[in-house]
């Protein structure tokens, strides 16, 4: 919440500042708009350097010189910097070799084939200088300059060099370590920083309604020019080629700086590569680039030039519903184009809206779709647009169990025991999950009297017997206590496949009840003041559960790793995943993540069906821990959940004299640095927890945004003292009734 907050006021600070150490040499007009996009199609092929990395810190291009840097860590041990032609053809050297404690932050390329890099030790930073030929030169102390050990950059100017820490300060170092000035940011959204195509430092920043780009010289910006409106952080910036000033990768697409417009290069959808993983990248030539890239090996090099379009043509194309923006919506398509350049069929995504445009006007313009007959041939579902609120007694979805038991790779059996049935329709298969998160209540065991879950009454009592002072959860206001009543399983009040519900039901009457009358949440003035006390950031080891100052948890967690973590961090003693309040067992249930359906007017049914196989079904996607995909999310497919759990099981870590000990790394805090602790995953509590996530996995729920917002909607005056109970209950079930007669009548 701290955080939410923080970037709130953040944003509100970006958009009123318009303060900044400039010149007065401002080229003032209207933004440019967005030139036309040139689409690019890119291939890729491995650039072989004389030693493997580990990972690459950086790629450093000299616009001028026409030199490239590559420098990193190696897989062999040590640091070291190739620097070589755009070609990437013969290259020279260097070594580097930390002291004991020094940071390495990055390193750059100067003018005259001579290199930089940037360090930090017991709180100085320190810039080591090497010649053309890889002889250190200078070593430089510039003082405290960098307050972390953590990603920085360097840049080459005329009067020496330019050190930009976090994107916001950035400070001017002579030739001889001394700081010349600094130049602060902070006010500004910062997109970017990076030599331009004629060497000069240029930064690219947005301040109110408008973005602009400007030269640094001295410890000043100059030259300060309108260009095309930007939102986004660059991944990384690089100097331009020929017409274009700068690159860039925005939102997981390449730009090109033209004319104060940025022009869209490449979105990367029809490579054969998977660019989700570059994280630094520079122009070489007309329509070339070099990538640094990670994959399982660690940190490899790719040359990116210009493929012929024309290959694509002769591809059955798939097209995958897109209604929300970002570089996420673009997954499906970069990770089958990439995965298998020689399928017969190419993914597109199919946009609906613009991200300017309200989520529901997107559901309309694709239900407008369907209707017409050009509906795209593959649909990804979530809490807002289930294959009921389509109509799921229509069949317009393919029922994915004909595909299943035809398919020679994936199969019913493949999937946790209940899992598909806890996802189908009237025995339908009309979407398909490869993962889900799981959802319970953790209280520890001294308050729950030997509880392993509990029916509304227990719950009750429980709440009525807190201790003095002892809140029952640390976050929820209330005019938020709803979330918990709808969390305390109102799936037991609604039956999809008959289109009925009951929440007139004496349980949910009891259990508004027992929200209500037991405090369940703190008053307005009460969160505010644990806000300003606690800045609303649960630190695990300094939270509210280790000191018994809340009792309830509710989790919410992707994986063996959150679960381990979390029982050990928050709670450091016995606790019990007791599940959510209901009438009939426990109460933990899984959220199914990436649904996928299929159009059944489809003309290509079978190349949905393969490309929903090869993007979630794969040991990529299992694997992958960047919240890309789902590396953090529990498999529904049996192989690579108990895959995914034996590592949390066998997971060990080095310490400080070298010996392995069993056990894992915790970071925690606001910048996920501050608390590094290890914790093991017994044999015992690998098996305890694994039947408990496999029971819940047979409760399979996706969420209901439509029931969700009537419940919030006719529960918020009750909690006021407004109605009884009962007839919030007889509204609710009007209005509910409606709805389910609709969709799914």
């Amino acid at each position: 919440m701290k955080r939410l907050i923080a970037l709130t006021m953040a944003l509100g600070m970006i958009l009123s500042c318009t303060a900044c150490a400039e010149k007065n040499t401002e080229n003032s007009g209207n933004s440019a708009p967005l030139a036309e996009t040139q689409k690019l199609i890119l291939n890729a092929a491995d650039i072989r350097l004389a030693d493997n990395f580990k990972s690459i810190k950086c790629l450093s291009r000299d616009p001028l010189g026409g030199n490239i840097l590559t420098f990193g860590e190696l897989k062999s041990g040590g640091y070291a910097g190739f620097s070589s032609k755009n070609d990437f053809g013969d290259y020279t050297q260097f070594r580097f070799t930390p002291q004991e404690g020094e940071f390495i932050c990055n390193a750059a390329l100067l003018t005259g084939g001579r290199k930089a890099v940037l360090t930090t030790l017991d709180g100085e930073t320190l810039i080591y200088v090497f010649d053309r030929d890889g002889n250190i030169q200078k070593n430089l102390n510039c003082g405290e300059i960098l307050t972390k050990d953590r990603f920085s950059n360097i840049y080459n100017c005329k009067d020496g060099f330019i050190i930009n820490d976090d994107n916001s300060i950035l400070t001017i170092v002579s030739l001889d370590g001394e700081i010349l000035g600094t130049i602060d940011l902070t006010p500004y959204h910062v997109h970017g920083i990076s030599l331009d195509s004629e060497g000069i430092p240029t930064v690219v920043y947005s301040g109110e309604d408008t973005t602009y780009t400007a030269q640094i010289e001295a410890a000043e910006l100059v030259n300060k020019q309108e260009c095309s409106p930007l939102t986004d952080t660059a991944y990384t910036m690089t100097a331009g080629f020929g017409e274009y000033r700068l690159a860039a990768m925005f939102n997981g697409m390449l730009y090109g700086l033209k004319d104060n417009s940025w022009v869209k290069l490449c979105d990367f959808i029809d490579n054969d590569f998977n660019s989700i993983s570059i994280y630094s990248l520079t122009m070489t030539g007309e329509n070339e680039f070099a990538a640094a890239m990670t994959d399982a090996s660690g940190s490899t090099m790719k040359l990116l030039t210009e493929a012929d379009i024309s290959v694509l043509e002769s591809k059955t194309v798939i097209r995958v519903a897109n209604l929300v923006s970002g570089d996420l919506v673009n997954t499906p398509a970069k990770a089958y184009n990439s995965a298998k350049p020689d399928s017969p069929y190419r993914v597109e995504i199919k946009d609906y809206g613009n991200a300017n445009s309200l989520y529901d006007d997107r559901i309309t313009e694709l239900h407008q779709d369907i209707l017409s007959g050009n509906a795209p041939d593959v649909i990804r579902f979530n809490s807002e647009m289930t294959p009921g609120s389509f109509g799921a007694r229509e069949s317009i979805f393919v029922d994915l169990y004909t595909l299943l038991d035809k398919d020679t790779e994936l199969k019913r059996e493949d999937f946790l025991d209940g899992y598909l049935e806890g996802l189908d329709f009237n025995g339908k298969l009309l979407q398909i999950s490869p993962s889900f998160s799981f959802k319970t209540m953790v209280v520890k065991d001294k308050f729950l009297d030997g509880l392993t879950s509990w029916n509304y009454d227990q719950f009750a009592e429980k709440i009525k017997a807190l201790p003095e002072g002892m809140k029952i959860n640390t976050w929820a206001n209330q005019e938020m206590n709803y979330n918990l009543l709808l969390l305390m399983d109102y799936s037991e009040f609604v039956d999809y496949e008959n289109a009925v519900c009951n929440f007139e039901d004496a349980g949910f009457i009891k259990a508004m009840n027992i929200v209500r009358d037991n405090h369940i949440g703190l008053t307005l003035e009460e969160y505010d003041s644990w806000l300003n006390e606690s800045g609303g950031f649960d630190v695990y080891n300094e939270g509210q559960y280790i000191n018994d100052e809340s009792m309830i948890y509710d989790m919410d967690l992707g994986g063996w790793f959150g679960l381990r973590q979390t029982l050990h961090a928050r709670f450091n003693e016995p606790a019990t995943l007791v599940g959510y309040p209901n009438e009939n067992g426990n109460g933990s249930f899984v959220q199914p993540s990436n649904c996928m359906g299929i159009m059944a007017n489809s003309p290509c049914i079978e190349g949905a069906w393969d490309v929903i196989k090869t993007v979630y079904f794969s040991e990529g996607y299992y694997t992958d821990t960047n919240g890309v995909f789902g590396g953090w999310q529990y498999p529904a497919v049996e192989e690579y959940y108990v895959k995914q759990l034996e590592k949390q099981k066998n997971a060990t870590y080095v310490d400080e004299n070298g010996e392995t000990f069993r056990g894992d790394k915790l970071w925690i805090g606001p910048d996920m640095d501050d608390i590094v602790t290890y914790y093991e995953f017994t044999d015992e509590e690998c098996e305890k927890y694994d039947k408990i996530v496999r029971e819940a996995a047979k409760d399979v729920r996706q969420g209901d945004n439509v029931i969700y917002n009537i419940i919030r909607e006719e529960t918020m005056p009750f909690f006021e003292g407004e109605y009884t109970a009962e007839k919030t209950a007889e509204i609710i079930q009007n209005r509910v009734s409606i709805y389910l007669s609709e969709k799914y009548g």
